[in-house]
């Protein structure tokens, strides 16, 4: 075999390598959209055939092999079954999930709650929030969701923890205006709400109105 026809060979067979890789992640990604929307309608429904049957196929969409992703879903998916029995087994789904993708602030987020829901020490949860706080400081699209989180777990955070969720809180008013993010917070915890009102009273030259 010449050097060319040789080149042309090892070209062809790593293009179809890429090929066959661009396929295997757009079924991944398939699988993990329609095991998202059967999760979301099995939590969506009462218990019966028809959320059962929303479950069975999420499962089986969640099989492996799984990327980061289908991790996340999977620890969603123990946890919608029975947070009490699954805890340990959705915790582990998770670290896998974080180590392929380490970045993926939605991972922290859950990690996050399962911490306060299912602490694995007196520390778990202040731990998780910081470094999900460290990992995504002004990610707009999770400030309201971690504020929730801070706001359901108040009387667990550390001062350090509760400092960054207030700065959360300052960012959302700019969005959300002075009312509007003093009530979010409200609805979760008293104590978290006046915390909140006196920050966001101190940067008032930031955060006006409704």
């Amino acid at each position: 075999m010449s050097r060319t026809e040789y080149l042309k060979g090892s070209i062809a067979v790593v293009g179809l390598a890429i090929s066959a890789a661009g396929s295997f992640f757009t079924y991944q990604s398939w699988r993990a959209e329609r095991a998202a929307i059967g999760l979301d309608l099995y939590a969506s429904l009462p218990p019966g055939a028809t959320a059962q049957a929303a479950m069975s196929r999420a499962t089986y969409d969640l099989r492996l092999p799984r990327d980061a992703r289908l991790w996340e879903l999977e620890a969603d998916r123990l946890l919608k079954i029975s947070l009490e029995e699954n805890a340990a087994s959705a915790r582990a789904a998770l670290t896998r999930a974080r180590l392929l993708a380490p970045m993926r602030s939605s991972i922290r987020m859950r990690e996050t709650y399962l911490a306060l829901r299912k602490p694995e020490s007196e520390s778990s949860f202040n731990e998780h929030f910081l470094e999900w706080h460290r990992l995504s400081p002004h990610d707009t699209t999770m400030q309201d969701w971690r504020l929730a989180i801070a706001a359901s777990g108040w009387v667990k955070l550390n001062p350090e923890a509760r400092d960054r969720a207030l700065s959360d809180a300052e960012d959302l008013c700019l969005r959300w205006g002075k009312q509007r993010t003093i009530q979010f917070v409200n609805g979760s915890d008293a104590d978290a709400g006046l915390a909140t009102a006196l920050r966001l009273e101190r940067v008032k030259q930031k955060c006006v109105g409704g």
